[in-house]
């Protein structure tokens, strides 16, 4: 929505739930009923947009939820008495995200996966107990500063976030066999070394959550994952792993991905697809599903809309027939930008958006923590 114009393309979809029609094409519209009610106030609403009386943000029509700003102090004007010390917040409760905060300043850490690859990643722990794990996967060729901004808003927000380069790229390119150190290239990589992005890099990544849940740093049962373009297949066949875990000792493992973000899927990538993942128990019911992309990319677009099939079949199949709770959600915005670029430009608000569906799928949910088996 542009404050100075008239509505424009920020979504080009269209998203019903519980009663409410929600509508990003070229018009406007918050939630409301539906009916001849519903049409005047949606009229109305669109009225004051264009007349830029009104502002409505993506997060909120994705998610029914706003998500939480933080404020911005403003300046004392010349001569005036500085505010007064702010009081100190009351500990927010286990699970919920602060209202108002900073991002943390993060972490930079290294795990050595069970093939010798020294997987870093920064680390951004949130003060808030038992809070929400997000882990954010770079695209192929990138590497996890490109997510940086979307690191600091979700931190903000109250969520622990974890931002890995994988295996070829950014600094994650040594790894150790036999005594010899290798270079990893992400440009000679094929399905394999995908693969092995998901039963290695992110299993690491995973047992580091579980340690930090045991701390009740996180609750990992409220795991969500946001992958753009490669990292969106690396992230789909990771939850399916996630969800066929062996119990360990006669304890349970596994099954702690509750949410998914996917940016610009592709169908494939270096032969590596998640075609097969699909098909898992995971995704009959199990997860809730955001699918974004740029609107304006006609193969990405394409790419896009027949994961969203696809995951809608499968979900629908292992739903909670009582729920109105959409399971997959598909957001088109009106831009040539795609992954990484997508997922971190402030005006599109996506990251907004996706704050907003992890509010209301995941903060919002009672799921308690769970002392873990971490390795």
């Amino acid at each position: 929505m542009d404050r100075g114009g008239g509505p424009t393309d920020l979504f080009r979809a269209i998203y019903s739930e519980g009663g409410g029609i929600v509508v990003y094409e070229k018009s406007c519209r918050q939630i409301f009923p539906a009916g001849r009610l519903g049409k005047l106030v949606g009229r109305a609403l669109v009225w004051l947009a264009a007349a830029g009386l009104l502002f409505v943000a993506p997060a909120l029509a994705l998610a029914q939820a706003t998500p939480p700003q933080v404020a911005t102090p403003k300046a004392a004007p010349p001569g005036a008495a500085a505010p007064p010390a702010a009081t100190p917040r009351p500990a927010a409760p286990p699970g919920a995200a602060a209202e108002e905060s900073a991002a943390v300043e993060p972490k930079e850490m290294s795990v050595t996966t069970e093939d010798g690859v020294a997987i870093k990643f920064s680390y951004y722990a949130s003060a808030t107990p038992e809070s929400v794990p997000v882990i954010l996967l770079h695209g192929g060729g990138g590497k996890r500063d490109d997510l940086r901004p979307v690191a600091e808003y979700l931190s903000a927000q109250g969520h622990s976030v974890v931002v890995p380069d994988l295996r070829g790229h950014g600094e994650s390119t040594e790894q150790t066999k036999a005594g010899r150190t290798i270079t990893l290239s992400y440009k000679t990589q094929n399905r394999n070394d995908i693969n092995a992005m998901v039963l290695h890099d992110m299993t690491k990544i995973w047992n580091f959550l579980l340690n930090e849940n045991n701390e009740k740093v996180v609750n990992i049962k409220k795991l969500c994952v946001v992958g753009v373009d490669m990292g969106a297949i690396v992230a789909v066949n990771f939850v399916a792993k996630n969800y066929t875990e062996k119990d360990y000792r006669n304890q349970p493992r596994g099954k702690d991905v509750k949410a998914l973000v996917l940016v610009s899927p592709p169908s494939a990538y270096r032969g590596a697809s998640c075609s097969e993942a699909t098909k898992q128990p995971a995704f009959k019911g199990q997860v809730s599903t955001l699918i974004a992309v740029g609107d304006d990319g006609a193969t990405e677009r394409n790419n896009a809309k027949q994961l969203e099939s696809i995951l809608t079949k499968f979900a629908e199949s292992g739903a909670n027939k009582d729920s109105k709770e959409k399971l997959v959600l598909y957001a088109a915005l009106k831009t040539k930008l795609q992954g990484a670029q997508l997922l971190a430009n402030p005006q599109l608000k996506l990251m907004a958006a996706v704050d907003g569906f992890i509010q209301k799928r995941l903060v919002e949910k009672n799921i308690p923590w769970v002392k873990q088996i971490a390795f």
